[in-house]
């Protein structure tokens, strides 16, 4: 299993902020042990970091190969070992975007190896919105390495139902599905929105400048007599977004609440009323479906996947701070349609629960089993 994922290496545990052990675990119950090929970082404190090592699951750590130097270094290097870790193996599964992902499927299919793609996201918009000029162009490559990946692949999952489908088409003769990767345990089928002190919600990782923060907190310092509290959860540096809010005179009203762990961000749903999804990147936004999942009212940038889960008229335009507060503005001149918004979240949420995702995703991986089984059989 490939990934370009970064794991946190502890001190007897690895440990993940969305590869848990219950997420690997799938493939162990599935499919019998599971080596996980990816990136580590070391750390001490891993505060509400999920466990990902356990049962079935074992861990190759290699170095990034994302950069121009590893074409002629690591990439080569890395070659050989993937062969002989894949001649112990009876199937790939690479997790895309990724160029490890890309660059194991590549030695699966050179030796012969069946390999399932799970596409999680646009390689494209992942790295054009990641930096400047080179980023930009290589964006192009990416995504055109990645579509040819898909294209060649004998399985593929797709997060969407729509989207990933048109950017990366299967080949015909492939097996793929449409199986989100996002799951909830549970939903709340109603609860009170606070209309007169409105509680917006953010999650972001805070270092990744295309989560779009700062546009949520200039769209928010338009919003006339509204009295509101703006609350943003995810790791990284708050300081370029607590000096912009403080410039734009908001500072007093908006609060970075760091990490919780997978049950504590269900309870900080449960006290947002508006939830704010300013991205300009997307794939199937886990995001947006737990606060759907919660009952929140939504609305995000149209990036992605996402207009599959909401409607045209909670959408806006990426990197439209007028659009966003407009929308707002909408939304809290009309309690009844907050409240139908937020109704409408948590039946679309159903589908999401994880007792029918697991399902849909056990009855894939059986024909996964039986089309593997063919071949060796013939």
């Amino acid at each position: 299993f490939a990934t370009d994922h970064i794991f946190i290496r502890g001190v007897d545990r690895i440990y993940s902020n969305t590869l848990s052990y219950d997420i690997l675990r799938r493939y162990v119950d599935s499919f019998g042990k599971v080596i996980v090929v990816a990136r580590v970082e070391d750390c001490v404190d891993i505060g509400n970091l999920s466990v990902a090592s356990g049962d079935g699951v074992e861990f190759v750590f290699l170095d990034s190969i994302s950069n121009v130097k590893s074409f002629f270094g690591l990439r080569r290097d890395y070659r050989d070992y993937i062969r002989d870790l894949i001649a112990s193996c009876d199937m790939v599964i690479v997790r895309l975007p990724s160029h490890l992902g890309l660059l194991v499927a590549d030695i699966a299919r050179e030796r012969g190896v069946g390999y399932l793609v799970e596409l999680v996201g646009c390689a494209r918009d992942a790295l054009w919105y990641y930096g400047g000029i080179k980023a930009r162009l290589y964006s192009m490559v990416f995504f055109m390495q990645t579509r040819l990946c898909v294209s060649r692949a004998d399985y593929v999952i797709y997060v969407t139902q729509e989207f990933l489908q048109r950017r990366y088409p299967a080949n015909p003769n492939s097996y793929s599905v449409a199986i989100s990767d996002v799951d909830v345990l549970d939903v709340v089928e109603d609860k009170v929105l606070n209309h007169n002190h409105i509680i917006f919600g953010s999650i972001a990782f805070l270092d990744m400048r295309y989560k779009g923060i700062d546009m949520a907190i200039k769209a928010l310092s338009k919003l006339d007599g509204v009295s509101f509290e703006y609350h943003i959860l995810g790791a990284g540096s708050i300081d370029k977004y607590q000096k912009l809010s403080d410039k734009l005179g908001i500072g007093d009203r908006v609060f970075f609440d760091g990490v919780l762990s997978h049950d504590e961000v269900f309870d900080w749903l449960d006290s947002v009323d508006l939830y704010i999804h300013p991205s300009l990147v997307e794939g199937l936004s886990r995001a947006i479906i737990e606060a759907m999942s919660r009952a929140c009212v939504v609305v995000s940038s149209s990036v992605g996947g996402v207009d599959e889960l909401l409607d045209s008229d909670m959408l806006f335009r990426p990197d439209d701070i007028i659009g966003l507060k407009e929308k707002i503005e909408l939304l809290l001149s009309d309690r009844d349609k907050m409240i139908d918004c937020a109704k409408s979240n948590v039946q679309r949420a159903k589908s999401y629960q994880k007792l029918s995702l697991d399902r849909k995703r056990e009855s894939f991986y059986n024909q996964i089993i039986e089309s593997q089984n063919s071949k060796m059989q013939s």
